[in-house]
Order: structure tokens, then C-alpha cells, then sequence
């Protein structure tokens, strides 16, 4: 069996070869749990991304694909763009979601508007120049 480039850089990234094949151990068996459960409950968001994943981590890219774009279209809003703010229907509770399959690449700013957001402080310069009512949850709420 040929390793792949994707493998020599996990080998580094967990400390070698040994910890890596525990590793993929554990994704088998991830697999063998997550595979039931994704069929069974295709509407889990959860569930679908863990399954995702750990076929990422095994190198099975087109499935992986496929569940993580299930994911992302159970998690997403509809208009595609995240979530932040206070539910204006619901006292106290405030969303920060639907980051979607750019959550990696958005979080920096996204954490900093939220963070802004919620202890009602001025933003980080970082995030100034946002609008956050493009972000509100009130946008979904019918007139």
C-alpha cells in the first residue's frame, strides 16, 4: 500500500506512522457506527457531518462530499449566509450557526461580530465595517 501526500502530512501532524494507523483503526470503526445512523436519520445534521468527516479522514473524497454538502444544506440558512444575533422571538437566546463549508475560512470574523454582538460592545476593527443585520436572525421572520 502507497502512501499519499495526504497521509505523510497527517503522519506529522499526529506524531507518525503508529498513531496514524490507530487513528484510521478508529475511523473504521467510526464508520461502521456513523453509516446505520446516517441512513436511518438523514435529516441529523450531526450525524451527517461526523459521517462526513470521518470519510474524509479515510480518503473516501466523493462520499465525504456527498455528506458534507448534506450537512451543510441541513445547517445552512437559506439565504446561505450565517446567522448572528439575538432571536428576536426567543428572550435571551442568541444564534451563532449556519457557517456552512466556509466555517474554517469565517471564523475569525465571524467569532469576532458575534462577540461584538453579544456583550453589545463595539466591534473589532477587524469587523468594523460590517453590517451585522445582513447576519440577523430577524431577516427570516415573515412581515
Amino acid at each position: 500500500m502507497s502512501t499519499t501526500p495526504f497521509q505523510l502530512t497527517f503522519y506529522e501532524a499526529v506524531g507518525g506512522h503508529d498513531t496514524f494507523v490507530a487513528l484510521v483503526k478508529r475511523f473504521v470503526e467510526a464508520r461502521k457506527i456513523l453509516k446505520p445512523l446516517a441512513e436511518r436519520a438523514p435529516g441529523s445534521a450531526s450525524v451527517r457531518e461526523l459521517y462526513g468527516l470521518t470519510l474524509y479522514r479515510l480518503e473516501r473524497w466523493r462520499s465525504a462530499a456527498t455528506e458534507l454538502e448534506a450537512y451543510r444544506n441541513l445547517t445552512g440558512a437559506s439565504d446561505r449566509l450565517p446567522v448572528y444575533g439575538f432571536d428576536p422571538a426567543a428572550s435571551g437566546f442568541f444564534w451563532c450557526a449556519g457557517q456552512g463549508g466556509f466555517g474554517i475560512q469565517t471564523a475569525p470574523a465571524g467569532a469576532a461580530l458575534a462577540a461584538a454582538l453579544l456583550l453589545g460592545a463595539a466591534p473589532d476593527p477587524m469587523v468594523a465595517a460590517i453590517d451585522p443585520t445582513a447576519y440577523a436572525p430577524g431577516r427570516f421572520r415573515m412581515a
